[in-house]
């Protein structure tokens, strides 16, 4: 999946549960990585 690679290279911790994906810390996303994450 594309958006956990990206993500993994900002330095997250992503994983798909059910329909859902869970990424952490979320303390630590900016607004546009929000973006990317909710609309892809």
């Amino acid at each position: 999946m594309r958006a956990i690679d990206y993500l993994g290279d900002c330095g997250f911790s992503a994983k798909v549960v059910g329909n859902r994906l869970i990424v952490s810390p979320s303390s630590r996303e900016t607004q546009e990585q929000c973006r990317y994450i909710k609309y892809g």
